[in-house]
């Protein structure tokens, strides 16, 4: 299944930036918005970096922003799944969304991930 591509624009105080990515990934970031801002495991105050090559924007996940897509075509309920584990995490522990060129998601490493998961145990630990 070729992979489609939505744009996400973002509505900022000085400029108005837009990329292009996996449609599945704006689902995914769609859900992550959506879970910050229905006050569950993230804030909406929470400041989340934009890492691009050449570029990073520093964003809280309240930032306006609109997606454009055409159609539903692309769409994969188990990708967008696992794009939003893997933002949930890195937004959680890091606060960094790192891109490359062409507005696509970089997978953080495993020894980040792995770095993460220990953080958010030892986190929840202390919460009981």
């Amino acid at each position: 299944m070729a992979t489609k591509t939505a744009k996400m624009k973002f509505f900022l105080p000085s400029e108005s930036f837009e990329f292009e990515t996996d449609i599945n990934f704006v689902r995914a970031y769609e859900e992550l918005v959506l879970s910050a801002n229905s006050a569950s495991f993230l804030s909406a105050s929470k400041a989340v970096q934009l890492v691009f090559p050449d570029k990073r924007l520093t964003l809280r996940l309240d930032t306006p922003f609109t997606s454009e897509r055409v159609g539903e075509e692309g769409l994969d309920e188990r990708t967008i799944g696992s794009y939003f584990e893997l933002l949930k995490v890195t937004v959680f522990y890091n606060s960094q969304i790192i891109l490359d060129e062409a507005g696509n998601f970089i997978e953080p490493s495993e020894d980040i991930l792995k770095a993460a998961k220990e953080w958010s145990e030892d986190t929840s630990s202390e919460d009981d």
